[in-house]
C-alpha cells in the first residue's frame, strides 16, 4: 500500500523507514539486563534510555546525531527515529548546491574481498615541508608505491631504520634494504656497487642466520650500532650489529632460555580481575546532566580481591557477572570524593546495582616478551612474562653475559633524557633515583638482594668446607649452602647442608655482659664465619660432638642475600666470597 509522506527537505535520494511498525521498546525495572523483544528494521546505534518519571530502562537505536548528556526521552527518539533521510543537496536547501555522482577514475576490480598483505610495505608520494609538499595522502597505482617482504619468511613484525639502510623483522627471517636508493652490482653480482638508482626502497638482502623475531616486536629495542630483540620460536635472544646476527641467549643462559621462553604463548586468552565497588557517579537515578569527569566507579579502601589498580585500559567491565558495555578509560588514586580509587567509564552502566556489588575487569592478552635498552646502566633489558611467572634479566656488554635478575614486572620499559623508565597498568616509575629505596620498585617495600655461585676448587678432590668469608659492606647472611649429591646409597641421594649464617648485626647476642656473634664476625676488615652443618648423621658415620663444623663434597652450592634489619634500602656492596677447605680424610 502506498503512503504519502510530508517532509520539509527538498531533493532526497532516498527515503527509507527504519523501525517496523510494531517496534516495542525492551523494558527492565531493576538490575537485570533486559532481552530485545523486537529489533527495527535499520540496525543503527544501540543506546539504552531511562523514563523521565521512573527508573525504567529501555533500549533503542540512534537514527540522529546525538551528542547531547541528556537522559533521553523514549517517546521523542522514537519518533525522531521512525525515518532515514539522505540528501542530495547541501544541508537540505532549497536552491543548494547538489552533491550529485558526477565523473570518477577509477581503476576496475571485480575481486571486493580484503586481503591482509602481512609481508608489503606501501608508502604515499612526498612531503617536504620546506617546499609545502605534502602528498601524504597521494597512493597513485600509476607509480611504483609497493615493496615486497619474501612471504616465507612470514609477516613483517618491525621496521627499523638506521643511516641509510631500512631494516626489515620478519616473523622468520631479518632482512636489510636500502632506503632512497638501490646498488647496481657487477655482472657478477659480487664486489662493491658500481653505481645506484633512486628508489624509496632497494632490494632487499637478508642477513646470515635463521631468525626472526617471531610475534614479538615489543622485545626490541637498539643502543647505537646495536640491536637486541628475541626469536621465542628458535629459544634464542638476538643481538644485531655491524658484525651480523649473534645468539647472546647463548653466553650461560642457553637452557634457561631455552625452557622458559618455550613456556610462553603466543595465543590470546580471557584474563579477568574482580573487586568490590562502592558507589557510581552520578548516582542513581541518572540526573538530567553530568559533571565533567563523569561517569566513575570508586573505591573506599583497597584489600578486595584485586584493587583497581590492576584494572588495565580498555577492559570490558561486567557487574555482577553481567556485561554492561562499558570499558576502563583511566584509573587514578585521588584524596578526595570519598574514596582511594577512581576507575573512569566510556559510558553510564546500563542497569541499576547495590554498592558492594562485584566488578570484574575483562581483557584479552598473551604471554609479554618486552624489552628496552637501559642508557643509565648500559644494560639491554628483558622481561618474560608468563600467566604464572615472570623473570625481568639484564645483559651487560662488558661483561658479555647476563648479570642481573630483577623483581618487577613491567608492561613496557623505554630510556629518555639519560633516564630509565618502566610503566606497569597504571603506574610510571623512574629507575636509578635516589628518591626511593634501593630494590624497592612502583612504591613496594624493598626486596633482597641475592647471588647464587658454587665453589668448586680442585674438582676431583672431595673437601671439607670449613669456613665461609666476605669483602663487602655489612648486611649479607649465608641462606644455603649445599654440597653435590652423594648417590647410589641406601635411603636415596643425600647432600650436606648448613645451617644458616646469620649477618654481622642479626648474628649478635649478649652473653655474660658480653656481644657474641653466632654468624658473621669482623677479622681483618673481612667478614668471616664456621660452616657448622645441619645434616642428619649417615649410617656409620663417625660423630665428634657439637665442636665440629664443615660439610663435605667435590664442590658447594651458595645463596647469599641481604639479611631483613641492616640498613634497609640503602646501598650493600660484596666483592668477594671465599671458603677455606682442606681434603677429606675419608
Amino acid at each position: 500500500m502506498a503512503a504519502t509522506i510530508e517532509i520539509k527537505y527538498f531533493n532526497s535520494f532516498w527515503v527509507k523507514k527504519v523501525n517496523s511498525k510494531d517496534y516495542q521498546p525492551s523494558t527492565s525495572s531493576g538490575g537485570a539486563q533486559s532481552t530485545v523483544k523486537s529489533n527495527p528494521n535499520f540496525t543503527g546505534l544501540p543506546f539504552y534510555s531511562y523514563g523521565t518519571t521512573d527508573a525504567t530502562r529501555y533500549l533503542n537505536y540512534f537514527t540522529v546525531s546525538d551528542t547531547t548528556k541528556t537522559k533521553p526521552d523514549i517517546n521523542t527518539v522514537n519518533t525522531i527515529g521512525d525515518w532515514f533521510i539522505e540528501e542530495s543537496r547541501i544541508k537540505g536547501s532549497f536552491n543548494g548546491s547538489s552533491t550529485d555522482y558526477g565523473v570518477k577514475a577509477y581503476v576496475v576490480d571485480k575481486n571486493y574481498i580484503s586481503e591482509i598483505a602481512r609481508n608489503k610495505i606501501i608508502y604515499s608520494g612526498l612531503f617536504n615541508s620546506d617546499t609545502n609538499v605534502n602528498e601524504t595522502n597521494v597512493f597513485s597505482q600509476a607509480t611504483n608505491i609497493t615493496f615486497v617482504a619474501p612471504p616465507e619468511y612470514g609477516s613483517i613484525q618491525k621496521l627499523y631504520s638506521s643511516d641509510t639502510k631500512l631494516h626489515i623483522f620478519q616473523e622468520n627471517k631479518i632482512s636489510r634494504a636500502l632506503l632512497d636508493k638501490d646498488a647496481i652490482y657487477a655482472a657478477n653480482g659480487q664486489g662493491t656497487p658500481v653505481s645506484t638508482t633512486k628508489l624509496v626502497i632497494g632490494d632487499i638482502t637478508t642477513y646470515v642466520g635463521e631468525f626472526g623475531i617471531s610475534t614479538n616486536p615489543e622485545s626490541f629495542d637498539y643502543y647505537a650500532n646495536r640491536m637486541y630483540f628475541t626469536d621465542k620460536r628458535r629459544n634464542s635472544v638476538i643481538r644485531l650489529s655491524n658484525n651480523g646476527i649473534t645468539e647472546i641467549s647463548d653466553y650461560g643462559m642457553k637452557d634457561y632460555f631455552r625452557d622458559k621462553l618455550s613456556s610462553l604463548s603466543e595465543n590470546l586468552k580471557v584474563v579477568e580481575v574482580s573487586d568490590t565497588i562502592d558507589t557510581i557517579r552520578p548516582a542513581w537515578p541518572y540526573p538530567n546532566t553530568f559533571s565533567p569527569g563523569e561517569p566513575y566507579l570508586t573505591k573506599n579502601s583497597p584489600g578486595g580481591p584485586v584493587d583497581f589498580v590492576e584494572a588495565p585500559y580498555g577492559s570490558a567491565i561486567l557487574i555482577n557477572g553481567v556485561e554492561t558495555g562499558c570499558f576502563v578509560e583511566e584509573v587514578y588514586s585521588v584524596n578526595n570524593l570519598g574514596a582511594d580509587w577512581i576507575v573512569k567509564i566510556s559510558d553510564l552502566i546500563p542497569f541499576q546495582f547495590a554498592p558492594g556489588s562485584v566488578i570484574t575487569f575483562r581483557n584479552y592478552e598473551k604471554d609479554l616478551i618486552t624489552g628496552s635498552y637501559d642508557v643509565y646502566s648500559g644494560n639491554y633489558m628483558l622481561s618474560l612474562q608468563g600467566e604464572d611467572s615472570h623473570d625481568t634479566l639484564s645483559f651487560d656488554e662488558k661483561a658479555n653475559g647476563w648479570v642481573s635478575f630483577f623483581d618487577y614486572k613491567p608492561s613496557f620499559m623505554y630510556s629518555l633524557f639519560s633516564n630509565f623508565y618502566s610503566t606497569t597498568k597504571s603506574s610510571l616509575w623512574v629507575h636509578h633515583s635516589d628518591e626511593a629505596p634501593r630494590n624497592s620498585f612502583y612504591g613496594s617495600e624493598p626486596n633482597k638482594s641475592s647471588i647464587e655461585f658454587i665453589f668448586n676448587q680442585q674438582p676431583s678432590i672431595m673437601k671439607v668446607f670449613k669456613t665461609i668469608n666476605y669483602e663487602g659492606t655489612n648486611g649479607w647472611e649465608v641462606t644455603k649452602m649445599e654440597s653435590d649429591i652423594e648417590g647410589f646409597i641406601s635411603g636415596g641421594n643425600r647432600s650436606d647442608t648448613i645451617k644458616t649464617v646469620k649477618s654481622y648485626d642479626e648474628g649478635a647476642y649478649i652473653e655474660a655482659g658480653v656481644t657474641k656473634r653466632s654468624g658473621f664476625y669482623v677479622k681483618e676488615n673481612r667478614y668471616c664465619a664456621n660452616i657448622v652443618s645441619s645434616s642428619i648423621a649417615r649410617p656409620g658415620e663417625i660423630i665428634l660432638g657439637s665442636q665440629t663444623s664443615g660439610i663435605k663434597g667435590y664442590f658447594t652450592t651458595v645463596k647469599i642475600e641481604t639479611d631483613s634489619t641492616t640498613d634497609i634500602g640503602n646501598a650493600k656492596e660484596l666483592f668477594l666470597v671465599g671458603t677455606e677447605f682442606v681434603p677429606s680424610s675419608y
